[in-house]
């Protein structure tokens, strides 16, 4: 029963396609973006609470996809328009506030949406932070755009015991890039050709610590979306100067 109620957190379809929706407060010198993965923004209040509390107190959710959610998996069409409209909010907010630092936090296929969306922007455009939690992008996706306009550090999380969804399904379907592969939230990521040192040194891969088990996680697909791990781990990491 445990491990069907994950499948179902996860397969759930959304009924709301509206995007860059407020979750808390007003704007202030901080935004993070929150990305779900392709069943929608279901299952993710843990997650939500856990940054609020870790004191984030302009947290934004964008939603984008099908309603059809298994067409959200691997759908260049729906990705490609996921990834513009999200640069496009990223661009508008920027615009707004200049000196506002914004982050973006995303899990499973959300994390091809934040990846194309970053690697979309303007190069004279930034974002500080991108936290990957169980990305379904494959091991050798491109991040050269992505970290080329990153000020900060992009943070893999990664679990070799995610192998349900980011080992079976992902190698025998494909990747978000359409790649049949364990996805890089399986086994993290391994560029070729190696990354240039500047933007190596950008990237921060996380592979499961069987500690963090004493927060919610347990390296499944769904254990880094709980309460705890986002307050204890996810939360310092942006609030990191």
């Amino acid at each position: 029963m445990r491990f069907l109620s994950k499948i179902l957190i996860l397969l759930v379809p959304f009924a709301s396609l509206a995007c860059g929706t407020s979750i808390t407060a007003p704007a202030n010198d901080r935004i993070v973006c929150f990305v779900h993965g392709a069943g929608g923004d279901i299952g993710y209040g843990g997650l939500k609470s856990g940054l609020t509390d870790g004191g984030i107190t302009d947290l934004r959710a964008f939603h984008w996809g099908s309603a059809i959610f298994p067409l959200n998996f691997q759908t260049t069409e729906i990705h490609d328009a996921a990834e513009k409209d999200l640069a496009a909010h990223i661009t508008e907010w920027i615009h707004q506030k200049p000196n506002c630092q914004i982050d973006l936090v995303c899990h499973s296929a959300g994390g091809g949406v934040v990846l194309g969306a970053v690697g979309r922007l303007d190069p004279s455009l930034h974002v500080h932070n991108v936290v990957l939690l169980a990305p379904s992008v494959s091991p050798g996706y491109n991040l050269v755009p992505a970290l080329s306009r990153v000020t900060g550090h992009i943070h893999l999380f990664y679990s070799s015991e995610d192998i349900v969804f980011l080992k079976w399904r992902t190698g025998t379907f494909g990747t978000y890039d359409n790649v049949k592969t364990p996805a890089a939230g399986h086994l993290g990521f391994k560029p070729e050709p190696p990354l240039p040192p500047d933007l190596a040194a950008k990237l921060v891969q996380h592979p499961y610590d069987p500690a963090w088990r004493d927060l919610g996680d347990d390296g499944s697909h769904i254990g880094t979306i709980g309460h705890d791990f986002n307050h204890a781990v996810v939360a310092p990491l942006l609030n990191a100067k």
